[in-house]
């Protein structure tokens, strides 16, 4: 069996068993570059709130993450026109204390920050929504950004005094802006031909295919391909879109992002995550 063949075997069992990393080569004019791809595990949907492609957080992120503190720049590309637009979003979760619908945990109770600020300035506290869209428990912050408040290549820092955890002072640097030059929104992609990825933004960047459900507007993250040297281009083997479902419509999120996983708050047991991404998706069709 040709080793491409053999890949493309591997990945097939991926997608529906495993989420262990397959290297995928690309053409030969690539020899020194490739794409380290993952399939997504799927998961409880009672868990698992926001999407990918607005938040850059995979499912097992925001299960892992009890503690979550984003700052965003995300552009959507529906080919007709862009919608960008950036925010930050806080939260840190309870895990003792979880919310059950039907015996079913669908999320935990948000913990009451008091005033939160992004370099100086309030983050307003909402409902800390669950993974199941009517329900809320706790408190969560956000905070939507203006094009002069977000900025690439720039220091953010998170404050906060509660008595519950401790002093918050945790900062982050906003990567460089992702810029996607193919495929563009409303791009017509065949799964008979190999697909060239090409990108503005240096960084440590990664690609989630999702399929796109338009009705419902609901995204569903099957592939992670993580870009191992990022030289602005990269190229997708035929073989490897064969593989995916037969929907029509695909989401592909490219994310420059930085990101720091450590237990860095006084008295919160729990891991945090601390966020900072660029992310640019294609809406694209296909066949």
């Amino acid at each position: 069996m040709k080793k491409l063949e053999f890949i493309v075997l591997v990945l097939g069992l991926a997608l529906g068993a495993c989420n262990k990393p397959v290297p995928v080569e690309l053409l030969p004019e690539q020899p020194d570059d490739f794409l380290e791809v993952s399939s997504i595990a799927p998961s409880d949907s009672n868990l698992a709130g926001a999407s990918v492609d607005s938040s850059a957080m995979l499912p097992g992120d925001q299960e892992r993450f009890a503690g979550q503190l984003q700052l965003v720049h995300v552009i959507f590309d529906g080919g007709q026109r862009l919608i960008d637009t950036s925010y930050t979003r806080v939260v840190f979760e309870n895990r003792l204390r979880p919310i059950r619908v039907s015996g079913r945990v669908i999320g935990f109770h948000g913990i009451n920050l008091g005033p939160v600020r992004l370099n100086g300035t309030f983050l307003a506290p909402i409902p800390h929504r669950l993974g199941r869209r009517d329900s809320v428990a706790g408190i969560e912050y956000v905070r939507g950004l203006s094009a002069g408040e977000y900025q690439p290549r720039t220091s953010y820092t998170w404050t906060a005094a509660p008595d519950s955890v401790g002093p918050i002072s945790v900062s982050i640097y906003t990567p460089e802006d992702i810029v996607v030059h193919h495929p563009v929104g409303g791009t017509v992609i065949r799964r008979d031909r190999n697909l060239p990825l090409m990108w503005s933004g240096q960084g440590d960047l990664f690609i989630v295919i999702s399929s796109y459900e338009p009705v419902l507007r609901m995204t569903r993250p099957l592939l992670s391909l993580k870009v191992r040297n990022n030289i602005g281009r990269a190229v997708l083997n035929r073989k490897f879109l064969q593989l995916l479902p037969p929907q029509r419509i695909y989401v592909l999120t490219f994310v420059l992002v930085n990101r720091n996983e450590s237990e860095i708050i006084q008295r919160f047991p729990e891991r945090v995550l601390v966020q900072a991404a660029s992310i640019y998706n294609s809406y694209v069709e296909l066949r």
